[in-house]
């Protein structure tokens, strides 16, 4: 069964956006570490549902450069409405999911502040980052201590991913995830000449039922 991972958000600077996130939004976040590649470094928003918002920078612009997805993240910091970069889904079944499309699986991971790595596999992620509102699939290899399980002093009740909006085609959209899913409600829209393919927006509600919608702009507001 498929479902939400996460969703990774370009930022330039990783502990100016975390506190701007905190005291503009409300969402606390922790320090995640660094990349296999070197090229990159995260910080973490936990959420429920097993989810979380992944703040992502590029750390070593030469790594960056050769490695897609470091150059996809070096993209959405320098053009903002492209910095809602990429999402995820996750899978207990990586070899089956790979097998049905015909995509390899790459093994990955990061360093974690303590010193010990944290690893998982992925599938599909050259083609999330060539069109840029498919996700790729992800299996963690250590799924009790899944980034989204680490406890964030939120300053609102229980955030959750509600709504993600994407621009793109609905039926490639459908094929890429199969039947197997249990998703956020998806908004797909079909791409047209002013507005490319990719990741809309995100909305967040919270137990209250209050809203936070992320856009590709957010970039601009957590530097």
């Amino acid at each position: 069964m498929l479902k939400l991972d996460h969703i990774a958000l370009a930022v330039a600077d990783l502990d100016a956006a975390g506190a701007t996130l905190r005291d503009s939004l409300g969402l606390a976040s922790y320090a995640g570490g660094a990349h296999r590649s070197g090229a990159t470094a995260n910080r973490i928003v936990p959420l429920e549902d097993g989810a979380y918002l992944e703040l992502i920078q590029v750390i070593d612009a030469r790594a960056a450069a050769a490695d897609p997805f470091g150059r996809r993240v070096a993209e959405g910091i320098e053009a903002p409405d492209e910095a809602l970069i990429a999402w995820a889904v996750r899978t207990t079944e990586i070899d089956v999911v790979a097998a049905r499309l015909g995509i390899p699986t790459t093994a990955m991971g990061r360093s974690l502040l303590d010193g010990t790595t944290l690893s998982w596999r992925v599938a599909g992620i050259q083609e999330s980052l060539e069109s840029h509102y498919l996700p790729f699939f992800i299996e963690w290899d250590q799924p009790d201590v899944h980034p989204s399980r680490v406890t964030a002093p939120h300053h609102l009740e229980a955030p959750r991913v509600d709504t993600i909006r994407l621009t793109g085609d609905r039926a490639r959209l459908r094929e890429w995830l199969g039947t197997d899913v249990d998703l956020v409600h998806l908004e797909v829209e079909a791409a047209d000449d002013d507005r490319g393919e990719g990741i809309g927006s995100v909305a967040l509600r919270d137990r209250g039922g209050g809203r936070i919608d992320l856009t590709p702009y957010t970039a601009i507001r957590v530097e």
